[in-house]
């Protein structure tokens, strides 16, 4: 019989490598690892609109009183992010921008402002932590 003989260091070779290049494949593709499912753009942007408006009124809300408010990257020239190690390494995955109506009140008086942030956030659509 004529068998396949394949060097045990080419095995070796070719698993250390698919361990390199699996976890840059996952994080393109939007899969989380921990939670074993792949995360949206729409939940990227409802975890950090959360993180916001903080039990002051509902997501779905948020996103009616300011419509067009969010998006996937960074503003230009604005930041380097997600740089390449990163978002290989899944500290951050994607920057979410938010534009928003901020109403408060300064001495009594109601005022208005336009808020626009940045958030970074990691594979499983979480804010980082580790941003800077």
């Amino acid at each position: 019989m004529n068998y396949l003989r394949i060097p045990i260091k080419w095995i070796i070779l070719a698993t250390l490598l698919l361990l390199v290049i699996s976890p840059l494949g996952v994080s393109h593709i939007g899969f989380c690892p921990s939670e074993m499912r792949f995360v949206s753009d729409e939940d990227k942007i409802r975890n950090v609109v959360k993180f916001i408006i903080f039990k002051r009124t509902s997501v779905d809300k948020f996103i009616t009183d300011n419509p067009g408010c969010c998006r996937i990257g960074p503003e230009p020239g604005e930041y380097d992010e997600p740089t390449f190690f990163r978002r290989y390494r899944g500290v951050i995955s994607d920057i979410v921008v938010v534009e928003y109506d901020r109403n408060y009140l300064d001495a009594t008086v109601a005022k208005n402002s336009i808020r626009k942030t940045q958030y970074a956030v990691n594979w499983c659509g979480k804010i980082s932590r580790n941003f800077l």
